[in-house]
C-alpha cells in the first residue's frame, strides 16, 4: 500500500514538471513603423508595450483519482444543484479578446489620424488667398481642416483611453 502511494506521488510529479516547461512570457511590442507584434522572444529595433507570462496548463488529475460527473438523474447530484450558478468574478476569454480588438483599432485609429494631421499639414490647392502686395495668407478654410484633423487625433485618443479602461475591466 505504502508503495503504491509512493508510485502515485512520482507519476504526478513526472506530469507536473513537463507543464511547468510550458510557462513562457508572451511580448506586446511596436516595431518603428507602428505595428504592433506578438512574440514570445523581444525582437531587436522594437519597443516592448506589454510583458506577460502565460500561466502552464493545468497538471491532469493524479492516476485513479475521477472528476465527479453531474448525474442526469433529477434529485441526484451536488448539494448545489437547482440553485442558480453564483456569477465568477472571472470574465469570459471572449471579453478580453473584444476588448483588446477595440484596443488595437482604436490604435490604429489614432496612428491614421496623427498621419493624416502631419500629411494635412501642407495647404491645398485654393486654401491660399493673395494679398495687395504681393504675397499670401492662409485662408479660413485652411484653419477650419487644420482644427477637424486635430479634433479627429483628440477623439482618437479619448476612444483608445476609453478601450484601454475596458480592457483593464475585463482583465479582471
Amino acid at each position: 500500500m505504502k508503495t503504491r502511494k509512493i508510485l502515485e506521488l512520482g507519476l504526478a510529479a513526472v506530469m507536473i514538471v513537463p507543464a511547468l516547461a510550458f510557462a513562457q512570457t508572451l511580448y506586446k511590442q511596436v516595431r518603428p513603423d507602428g505595428s504592433i507584434i506578438y512574440s514570445d522572444k523581444p525582437v531587436p529595433g522594437t519597443e516592448i508595450l506589454d510583458m506577460r507570462d502565460i500561466p502552464p496548463p493545468p497538471p491532469p488529475p493524479p492516476a485513479g483519482e475521477q472528476r465527479a460527473r453531474p448525474s442526469s438523474q433529477p434529485g441526484v447530484g451536488s448539494a448545489s444543484e437547482g440553485k442558480p450558478k453564483p456569477k465568477t468574478e472571472q470574465p469570459t476569454r471572449g471579453a478580453w479578446d473584444a476588448a483588446n480588438d477595440e484596443v488595437l483599432a482604436a490604435q490604429k485609429a489614432l496612428d491614421d489620424a496623427k498621419r493624416q494631421r502631419d500629411e494635412g499639414q501642407e495647404p491645398k490647392p485654393g486654401e491660399r488667398l493673395g494679398i495687395a502686395k504681393g504675397g499670401s495668407r492662409l485662408s479660413e478654410a485652411y484653419e477650419e481642416r487644420l482644427r477637424a484633423l486635430d479634433q479627429a487625433v483628440t477623439d482618437a485618443e479619448a476612444r483608445l483611453q476609453r478601450a484601454y479602461e475596458a480592457r483593464s475591466a475585463a482583465r479582471y
